[in-house]
């Protein structure tokens, strides 16, 4: 029946998510809307899929559909930050940094939020923006390497020679 085609397609959707199987979770989540083209969890799969294999503009419409029905869900920050990234892949850098800010105000240690803002405001030259933006990153890294590196980065961003100071003492 339908509501089992749709039940297996969502599911398979899920589970290729679940195994970053791309290729499998863009057909399958498509296989679904086709279906019934408000499925919120093939929404979600086939935003994430999109992105993954290169499609931002294909995210971001089924991200925003995703989001603009949503209920707080233990997944919207992973939705926005992952809106964050179609965004920036669409040269929409203010938008991006917007859907960034929005995932971390809902998970503040949420890595994907924090690695694409960062990023974007580096890319960007937007220098004392990104080293603020690492300088919160580390703040709430536990892995006592990568923080040292964020603050590093932060450091360098901020003022080169600062920079060497925050080396010298995190490599004493």
């Amino acid at each position: 029946t339908r509501d089992e085609h749709l039940g297996a397609a969502v599911a398979g959707a899920r589970a290729a998510r679940a195994i970053a199987r791309w290729d499998a979770a863009w057909q399958l989540s498509s296989e679904a809307l086709a279906l019934a083209p408000d499925e919120r969890d093939a929404l979600f799969v086939h935003g994430l899929a999109a992105l993954a294999l290169g499609s931002p503009g294909a995210a971001r419409r089924s991200l925003e559909a995703w989001l603009a029905d949503a209920p707080q869900a233990p997944a919207h920050a992973e939705a926005l930050a992952a809106l964050g990234d179609a965004l920036r892949g669409l040269a929409e850098p203010d938008a991006a940094c917007r859907r960034y800010e929005e995932a971390l105000a809902l998970d503040p240690a949420f890595e994907p939020a924090h690695a694409g803002q960062a990023a974007l405001l580096e890319s960007a030259g937007r220098h004392a923006e990104a080293a603020s933006a690492f300088a919160r990153w580390a703040a709430c890294t536990t892995a006592p390497a990568q923080q040292a590196e964020r603050f590093v980065r932060a450091a360098r961003l901020a003022s080169p020679a600062q920079a060497a100071e925050a080396e010298d003492w995190l490599c004493a």
